[in-house]
């Protein structure tokens, strides 16, 4: 992209006096990098090569995104490349008209390209991370996370398989694997980032919040109004069983006190086993909304 700034700079340098061509390649420069990170469409923001976010744990950068930018910086080059060569040769009718429709074409081509390679995206040109995962097994319960943080793996299994000890006490039947990776969609989530040197009731409120995790995609999902309901329902029933306070069911939806949830009500009359039962049934419900690809 440096070096089309500079083909702009030229091309406007040759057009205008430099009082007015000098700042507006400037004004035009900063207009490129900063305002497509608050405009739609999407994909827009993915063609100037300036990303203000990436990536969390559970997500890299795309190639396919990394693309879309080189593409466009490689086709505004072109493009301003022939302009300035157009602006050169202005005197020549003929060369001056073929660099100008030249320069319209590769610039059509290059939107065409680059938008369809940034289309999929959302906010950050990101996927799913794919990377192997360092797993260990703790009394039948599985634990996987990424290699930078297979130091912590023991802390994790520990605190892990006494929530999923106390939820068996309560007829709720945990996942055999506790994971990472957004890629195993049946797993317990867990961010296992410096987790030993966290206390135990915030070791508790991840390993919680990972048990209620619903969302596996990269820009996140929605739930209706009566899924909303439905879900805040079941992680408040984990939150009250856990006693990991009242931080655990982010609001998707609908909002409003868990008193109020027409479904904690009904959850509070029925038997403990059917609770149990509920709570899981309304969770893959949720879920399943929300899963990669979904």
């Amino acid at each position: 992209m440096v070096l089309g700034y500079a083909c702009l700079g030229a091309a406007l340098g040759l057009l205008l006096p430099v009082l007015f061509a000098c700042p507006l390649s400037l004004i035009i420069a900063y207009i490129w990098i900063v305002f497509p990170s608050a405009m739609e469409p999407m994909w827009l923001r993915h063609l100037n090569g300036y990303e203000d976010g990436c990536c969390t744990p559970t997500t890299m950068l795309s190639l396919r995104g990394v693309s879309a930018s080189l593409v466009f910086a490689c086709g505004a080059v072109g493009v301003l490349s022939l302009i300035l060569c157009g602006v050169v040769h202005r005197q020549r009718t003929r060369i001056g008209r073929t660099a100008t429709v030249s320069s319209i074409a590769v610039a059509m081509c290059t939107v065409a390209v680059a938008g369809t390679l940034a289309a999929p995206f959302g906010n950050y040109p990101v996927q799913i991370r794919a990377d192997s995962l360092v797993c260990a097994v703790r009394e039948n319960l599985r634990v996987c996370v990424w290699p930078e943080n297979a130091d912590q793996i023991a802390s994790v299994s520990v605190r892990a398989h006494e929530l999923a000890t106390e939820l068996r006490s309560a007829d709720y039947e945990v996942p055999r694997t506790v994971s990472e990776s957004l890629l195993d969609e049946d797993a317990w989530l867990v961010n296992a980032e410096r987790f030993s040197s966290l206390t135990e009731s915030e070791q508790r409120l991840i390993l919680a919040s990972g048990l209620t995790a619903i969302d596996r995609t990269v820009d996140g999902c929605s739930l209706d109004e009566g899924a909303d309901s439905r879900y805040r329902a079941a992680a408040g029933w984990l939150e009250a069983k856990l006693q990991v306070g009242a931080q655990l069911a982010p609001k998707l939806g609908s909002s409003g006190a868990l008193s109020d949830n027409e479904y904690m009500n009904e959850l509070q009359r029925m038997p403990v086993r059917e609770q149990a039962q509920w709570v899981s049934r309304m969770l893959r419900e949720a879920q399943s909304r929300c899963a990669v690809g979904g």
